[in-house]
């Protein structure tokens, strides 16, 4: 203590009288406070951080780890925050200094807070997974990016209240640029309002195949607030503006209840009634007893002999797999085909192939036009 005071002295014939009124000896304490207060920062960090990995190599629960994970690096900040108050109850401020002091420790007291609600809220995947509202993780996202500049928003508002600077007319005037803006970026908005209809309508999800007529055709990846980004079947990415998702009609083949085959098979002209209706009634036996076709009343299956064509009896397949799946109903149509040869040959039929008949006829016999011996 003898030391600090002989410090203090030394300190006053050097500068003078110590600043806010206070002695050179409390600014000795004051700034061994701070000092000290770096010092468990800095020790604390690393101890924070083991702690937060130990807990999760525990298996601790996801939601638990959530609230370390969001804690922890605020928390290490609270040593600081400590010496903030008690630094200027050393010094005995007084007046404007002590209040602006006042004013730093709440303001560092509400940032901490809100900055933890804000870390708590970009890592909230665990809490909706224990809701379970069923909310496509598109809307989760909207709805963390909503309450995460919520809850920035209020408490830059509480400190700017701390400080005195009014909050009503800066939101006043944020409102006028905001209207200002809104005409200006009218495109914009209404990506934003198309991408937010879309998500609560839930028209289509990340790994849906869609289809927009005139504009794409591909895989959903990224639901974005402005833009959607589809993988085309040429693996080639496209952006598309939420709004011309919204406002054209949209198929959606991944939420097909089963998947159809129609077909027109072609049979030659030369097959009699009774083999075209047996490859009516062997196709139609050969689809219901295989089982990864749909069967009536489940859903439409027809075969019949359809009509007369240019070239063929037209044969119509119509049906539904059970499956949705692209490479196994691939799979199923290519079984379909290969048993489809044998029945039509069975029959002594045959399929038909486009072809065009050409009949000569000889009206008046040829003339002779062979010179007469003698004639030359």
């Amino acid at each position: 203590m003898q030391i600090l005071d002989t410090f203090a002295a030394e300190l006053e014939k050097l500068f003078g009288p110590a600043p806010f009124g206070a002695t050179w000896l409390d600014c000795i304490n004051a700034t061994l406070v701070l000092a000290t207060s770096l010092l468990i920062f800095w020790l604390v960090r690393p101890v924070a951080n083991r702690i937060a990995r130990r807990n999760r190599q525990r298996g601790v629960s996801v939601f638990g780890q959530v609230v370390v994970d969001a804690l922890v690096p605020p928390l290490q900040l609270v040593p600081l925050v400590a010496a903030l108050y008690i630094a200027p109850h050393i010094l005995n401020l007084s007046g404007t200094p002590s209040e602006i002091a006042g004013k730093l420790m709440q303001s560092a007291v509400i940032a901490l807070v809100f900055w933890a609600l804000a870390r708590l809220v970009s890592r909230s995947e665990a809490i909706w997974e224990k809701l379970n509202l069923g909310l496509e993780i598109s809307v989760q996202r909207w709805i963390n990016l909503t309450i995460w500049l919520l809850v920035l928003i209020t408490g830059g508002a509480i400190i700017l209240d701390v400080w005195g600077i009014p909050v009503a007319p800066l939101i006043g005037s944020l409102g006028i640029f905001g209207i200002a803006v809104g005409l200006a970026a009218k495109d914009l908005f209404g990506n934003l309002i198309s991408g937010l209809l879309i998500m609560t309508e839930k028209r289509f999800s990340p790994g849906d195949w869609i289809k927009v007529d005139g504009v794409v055709e591909g895989t959903v990846e990224q639901i974005d607030f402005r833009s959607t980004r589809i993988r085309r079947f040429d693996l080639s990415p496209v952006y598309v503006p939420n709004s011309s998702l919204s406002d054209n009609a949209m198929t959606n083949f991944s939420r097909m209840t089963y998947r159809r085959i129609y077909w027109t098979v072609g049979l030659d002209y030369a097959t009699p009634p009774e083999g075209l209706e047996q490859i009516r009634a062997e196709v139609e036996r050969w689809l219901r007893k295989d089982g990864r076709f749909c069967l009536p009343p489940e859903a439409s299956l027809f075969v019949r002999i359809d009509s007369f064509g240019d070239s063929a009896i037209n044969l119509m397949v119509y049906c539904f797999t059970r499956t949705t799946v692209w490479a196994e109903w691939l799979k199923i149509r290519e079984d379909f085909a290969l048993a489809l040869i044998p029945i039509v040959k069975n029959a002594g039929s045959s399929f038909a192939f486009p072809s065009r008949s050409v009949y000569l006829t000889q009206i008046d016999p040829p003339e002779d036009v062979t010179p007469l011996k003698g004639a030359i």
